[in-house]
């Protein structure tokens, strides 16, 4: 846990960047997620369960957004052991910084320079690259990421990460569900390392619509986890539906 205090002070100093900025709109939540059979090491060496605590923020201001967010993971394989982890994003419009606009109904929706920090226990990635926005119909957001994948810690190759992430919402019945999610295609590091891809969808039943009446307030589901070659190792897979509960503030 000797990086936790520093993420959330990244994390903190972006909040506190993104106050200075005037933002236009913020969206803030806490999510608590559980699930087991997780794969922390070798291929050989048996699996963890995990609790995982998130603080997730993202906004928006007059040239771009940012987005972070920060997980408290405990994990139990034998031993009770902690962790964190946290990636921060910051990108600039370039619609926004020419002071073009775009016709709200067109399928592309611009570009965007980005910057990314992913850190965690002895790992450190920098992500540089273009973000695209597009306006696929049933989706409230639909973003693609293509970035320079930069490790800082080690002497692995720089590569590729290639992300498409989204939100959607829908009614089942008298419920509303929100489909919410990314997918990170990851490239192969140099010598002995595979490529790798990571994918987090989560469906969530919006609990405040059903008991107060209340969109994107409460909301409970299931997040299911898909991690091939995890690290770049190749053998090293995860395959684990959490149980999931966020509160949005």
């Amino acid at each position: 846990m000797k990086k936790t205090g520093y993420l959330l002070a990244v994390g903190a100093l972006f909040s506190v960047l993104n106050c200075a900025q005037a933002a236009d709109w913020s969206s803030t939540n806490i999510q608590l997620l559980y699930g087991h059979d997780y794969n922390f090491g070798s291929a050989d060496n048996g699996k963890s369960d995990a609790r995982t605590i998130t603080l997730e923020h993202a906004s928006g201001w007059e040239y771009g957004d940012n987005y972070f967010f920060t997980d408290l993971v405990r994990e139990t394989n034998g031993l009770e052991e902690s962790s964190a982890y946290g990636e921060f994003y910051t990108r600039l419009g370039m619609d926004k910084i020419l002071g073009t606009q775009r016709p709200a109904g067109d399928l592309f929706q611009g570009l965007s320079a980005g910057l990314g920090i992913n850190l965690g226990e002895d790992f450190e990635v920098w992500l540089y690259g273009l973000s695209s926005n597009w306006n696929l119909p049933g989706f409230n957001f639909f973003q693609v990421d293509f970035y320079a994948y930069d490790d800082k810690r080690g002497s692995l190759d720089t590569t590729y990460q290639i992300t498409p992430c989204w939100d959607a919402d829908f009614m089942l019945g008298n419920t509303r569900w929100v489909f919410h999610g990314f997918a990170d295609f990851i490239g192969a590091r140099g010598e002995g390392t595979k490529h790798q891809i990571l994918a987090q969808p989560q469906l969530l039943l919006d609990v405040g619509n059903l008991l107060f009446a209340r969109d994107d307030r409460l909301l409970a589901g299931i997040e299911y986890s898909y991690w091939k070659n995890k690290y770049g190792v190749e053998g090293v897979d995860d395959e684990v539906a959490q149980a999931m509960l966020k509160w949005i503030f």
